[in-house]
């Protein structure tokens, strides 16, 4: 019916086509790392790209998870990937807890606190972060959109960040909240999905 759908679910490989996407990245020519990834798929290339680049790994040794929704951890944790690819340093200290810390998996605190300390992330209006929560396309162009304008920023910084600093990234940040919107409409409409 036209409309965004902002509280449907994003799937792992529509996540990381966007996650590519937001930093200009392109696919490169890579062999297929999971026996659940089918070459033939418009995913294929950003998926074997983002693992050729360390960004994903699979669920099992070599299942990516293929339809599976993406999780508000997994989708920090992938963020985080990126952002340490491009030279960045992060504090993944809990400096202030969100109040479900406990429900954070082990591998997804450091990431998850590391967006939180940028203010790229402030969780739910109780304190929660609902880390195992499937992310939904509003909160998903949301965090892209933070992460593009705090990477836009880096450059005219006039003090240091306390907790993060990226000297070698040389991205040029093309997309901006519509953008960002775009791409999510498009590969919704590309998985010939109905968009509501």
């Amino acid at each position: 019916d036209g409309s965004f759908g902002t509280d449907n679910s994003v799937t792992r490989e529509e996540f990381v086509k966007m996650l590519l996407g937001i930093f200009g990245k392109e696919t490169e020519n890579v062999d297929n790392k999971f026996s659940d990834v089918d070459e033939n798929k418009w995913y294929a290339p950003y998926v074997n790209t983002a693992a050729d680049m360390g960004i994903v790994s699979g669920i099992e040794e070599d299942i990516i998870g293929v339809g599976e929704k993406s999780t508000r951890q997994v989708m920090s944790v992938l963020i985080v990937r990126y952002l340490k690819q491009e030279n960045c340093e992060l504090n993944g200290a809990a400096i202030d807890s969100f109040t479900d810390d406990g429900d954070i998996s082990d591998y997804a605190k450091d990431s998850v606190y590391a967006l939180k300390n940028l203010g790229l992330i402030n969780g739910m209006g109780d304190g929660s972060f609902m880390p195992r929560a499937n992310a939904t396309r509003a909160q998903t162009a949301q965090i892209l959109y933070s992460v593009s304008l705090f990477m836009k920023s880096r450059n005219t910084m006039t003090r240091p960040y306390s907790v993060m600093w990226c000297p070698e990234v040389h991205i040029t940040m093309k997309f901006d909240f519509f953008m960002i919107t775009v791409i999510l409409i498009r590969t919704t409409q590309y998985l010939g999905l109905t968009i509501r």
